[in-house]
């Protein structure tokens, strides 16, 4: 009996583990054909019976994973971002960072972001638009203080606690002006945006010591 318990308790972890897999390829599925959808029409017109279409699921599987077209939008977007901009590698410690060296990192961070944007502007504008909630913001906000220049934020705010306030206020106002620049039709080129960037960051920062604790 105690082999047969065994044996069952094993089936029943290989086929949640076999679910799992599932759910999560039906996921990915539906966010990889939605993404396309949303460069071509504005959200009230994708459909769920269109985009269960595409991505070759069944109407309740899509309802498994998310509870609109809205929803699945703004993750889209998200996992689009965090796909395009992998967390950057850390300085090593002790490093320390000029003003000069710090614009050119910041530089080197932000460019290709803004390129990817300004790529798929109408992509991201409509998720904004359409599909944006306070808490699709604070996921941005967060995503920005992560990807730019944390070690330096951390080493301009000294404790943890007002280390944490200063990069979310700086990565919210970023965010915001980011926003901006992309539903205002780009008149900045994205070079141009990531050297602006890069200012702002260095006139708050100005020369800092990367510490490690």
């Amino acid at each position: 009996n105690v082999k047969l318990v065994a044996c069952l308790t094993f089936v029943k972890k290989e086929g949640e583990g076999f679910m799992d897999a599932r759910m999560e390829r039906s996921r990915e599925a539906i966010i990889r054909a939605i993404i396309p959808m949303i460069e071509t029409m504005p959200l009230a017109e994708i459909s769920i019976t269109r985009l269960v279409s595409a991505a070759g699921v069944t109407r309740p599987t899509f309802y498994q994973q998310f509870p609109d077209i809205l929803t699945a939008a703004r993750v889209a977007a998200f996992q689009r971002l965090m796909e395009a901009f992998p967390f950057p590698e850390p300085l090593p410690p002790g490093t320390v960072l000029t003003t000069e060296k710090l614009r050119e990192r910041v530089i080197r961070r932000a460019e290709p972001i803004f390129g990817h944007l300004s790529a798929h502007r109408t992509f991201y504008v409509r998720v904004m638009d359409e599909a944006g909630t306070a808490g699709l913001l604070g996921e941005l906000i967060e995503f920005t203080a992560e990807r730019l220049l944390p070690e330096a934020m951390a080493a301009l705010a000294g404790a943890p606690e007002r280390a944490a306030r200063v990069t979310e206020f700086f990565a919210g106002g970023l965010t915001w002006l980011t926003i901006r620049w992309l539903r205002s039709g780009q008149p900045a080129e994205p070079a141009d945006m990531a050297m602006q960037v890069a200012d702002l960051v260095t006139d708050l920062v100005g020369e800092i010591p990367c510490r490690r604790r």
